[in-house]
């Protein structure tokens, strides 16, 4: 009778640590499947942000070209006054044209400095889903020792 009492014992001992076992792995696959789904949404956000960025840097890109070109015609007509008046009129012109060629110059320059690959890639991202990957595989190995 003792005997039996014994071996039933350790089966309810066995049947307990597989069904832990079993809810261990269920909740581990809970957790990645959450953790999944909450970097979707940090990729997602990182991705708008950029995106976003991207859009103001063209923007300050394009506006800096705009006023560069409207330096340029400044500088060209100032030339033209210049020849024409022997340095009068030209003298005001060339110092107005060269002051917008080089603020748009600098602006155009500002935008390209905001659309260089390195400044428009999630990094946030990428290093948060490489610290869940590790995350993930210690949590595999120290539950399957």
């Amino acid at each position: 009778m003792a005997v039996r009492q014994i071996h039933d014992e350790e089966r309810t001992r066995r049947e307990a640590e597989q069904r832990s076992v079993g809810s261990l792995v269920s909740e581990l696959g809970s957790e990645l499947s959450t953790l999944v789904r909450k970097e979707v949404e940090l990729v997602k956000a990182e991705g708008s942000q950029k995106l976003s960025q991207a859009r103001n840097g063209a923007m300050a890109t394009g506006i800096g070209a705009l006023v560069a070109f409207a330096g340029l015609l400044v500088l060209l007509q100032a030339a033209a006054f210049g020849l024409a008046e022997v340095m009068h009129l030209g003298w005001a012109a060339l110092i107005v044209g060269g002051a917008a060629l080089i603020i748009g110059g600098a602006v155009a320059m500002i935008g390209m400095s905001r659309l260089k690959p390195e400044n428009l890639k999630p990094a946030h991202s990428a290093e948060s889903l490489r610290e869940d990957a590790e995350l993930a595989k210690e949590k595999a190995n120290g539950r399957q020792r």
